[in-house]
């Protein structure tokens, strides 16, 4: 007798710790329907916001910086250009510089971080069980998506390894992470110990993938048991211009001798053309959002963290929405453009060989402020023989010189196509 009763509270112990079905199942009692769109947006809510991304080269502060071969042969070479020692210690603890070629004749690229505001309407117990969000953008003729190279969830951000248009434009994961209820994904089974964080969703893992078109960004989100999917995403968007227009612009390089005067030998004087991009319209980048979801809202059952108790109505909802997007404003796209003019007549160049007239563009400020000290200085009316003029047709005179002076020009400038 007394060996049946030690059985029998035996196993009702054990029993005890065992997980019940209602623990891990995903609801008791389940519907499902279908919104129409004027009522899908009390459900969900998206909003859109486009911030500009911008990626820093590292920074080398010294010669520390550098691995030991680094400094080695930093040290070789600085001592063969060093004029003494005193020159050689003062070059040593100066910062180090490296300078990034960066090509002219590029499409303009943006990449900018789309943050979409998930909103859950009904709260508490009730959630968003997935959602796809499709970005499409207005003016494909002008500009297209390029690459994505990460997405940052309320729960994780995915490297998903700056994937490119035309190549591996589609990605789909199931990152391992934690869901609401404490459990982690990557536990293979169930423990017996009576603990939310090992009872609640437990074989269920949180779904992104997306696709990425010239058009469209498509993400596609599912969430895990106990997750709901209400917050903010970010994709990490890259955009390039399609329509572009081309502009020539010069540098002009060792104008000037060691001594800091203009250089009288010619043949040491090089003149550099290079074709810039630029957009070619001046209106703002937009967009058109559309998502669809599915929202599982709580009839019976929200008292309880746990969902296996729920009475549930899966509504799936879709809502397309009227207001435009603003991606990228067209002050982003402007192209600053250095000219130097005298009143309302710009510099120009009548090249000898070919009898060209071109209007003279430089690429920066520094470059137009060191010709223009060149001409100021020389007061030279000609560059290796090139007739340097004010307008398409006039010489430069010596009453010029000292009324020239640098101006910016913005690209494109408004009322362009």
């Amino acid at each position: 007798m007394k060996k049946t009763i030690i059985s029998l509270i035996i196993i009702m112990t054990l029993s005890a710790c065992v997980p019940t079905p209602t623990l891990l199942k995903r609801y008791s009692k389940a519907q499902f329907a279908k919104l129409d769109p004027e009522h899908a947006k009390d459900y969900v809510t998206v909003n859109v916001q486009s911030y500009p991304k911008t990626t820093k080269t590292p920074q080398f502060k010294g010669i520390l910086d550098l691995s030991d071969r680094g400094q080695q042969a930093y040290i070789g070479a600085l001592s063969k250009k060093a004029k003494d020692t005193d020159d050689f210690i003062s070059k040593l603890i100066l910062p180090l510089e490296f300078k990034q070629p960066k090509p002219i004749k590029e499409r303009p690229k943006f990449m900018r971080q789309l943050e979409f505001s998930i909103g859950n309407e009904k709260g508490l117990a009730s959630r968003i069980d997935s959602i796809k969000l499709t970005l499409t953008l207005r003016a494909p003729d002008k500009v297209r998506f390029s690459t994505w190279d990460r997405i940052v969830t309320n729960y994780q951000s995915i490297d998903i390894g700056k994937l490119t248009v035309g190549e591996k434009s589609s990605f789909s994961l199931s990152p391992e992470i934690a869901t609401a209820a404490g459990a982690t994904e990557k536990i293979a089974g169930v423990s017996y110990e009576r603990s939310l964080q090992e009872e609640a969703g437990i074989k269920d893992r949180m779904m992104i993938s997306g696709t990425l078109t010239d058009e469209k960004a498509i993400l596609f989100e599912k969430g895990a048991a106990g997750m709901d999917l209400a917050g903010n995403l970010i994709a990490e968007v890259e955009f390039e211009v399609t329509d572009v227009d081309e502009i020539t612009v010069f540098s002009f390089d060792n104008l000037f001798n060691k001594d800091g005067d203009p250089e009288k030998d010619e043949k040491k004087i090089n003149i550099k053309e290079t074709q810039a991009c630029y957009a070619g319209f001046p209106g703002n980048i937009e967009g058109n959002l559309e998502y669809e979801f599915v929202f599982r809202e709580v009839k019976k059952g929200g008292e309880t963290f746990l969902e296996g108790d729920d009475e549930v109505v899966f509504q799936k909802g879709n809502v397309k929405i009227d207001n435009i997007i603003p991606l990228i404003p067209a002050n982003e796209f402007a192209t600053k453009i250095w000219r130097i003019s005298v009143g309302n007549e710009e510099l120009y160049i009548r090249f000898k060989d070919t009898e060209e007239v071109v209007l003279i563009n430089f690429p920066s400020s520094d470059k137009a402020k060191t010709f223009l000290r060149w001409l100021k200085a020389s007061k030279s009316k000609t560059i290796k023989g090139n007739e340097i003029r004010i307008g398409e047709n006039r010489n430069i005179t010596n009453d010029d010189f000292n009324k020239l002076k640098p101006e910016i020009r913005i690209k494109p400038e408004q009322g362009n196509k």
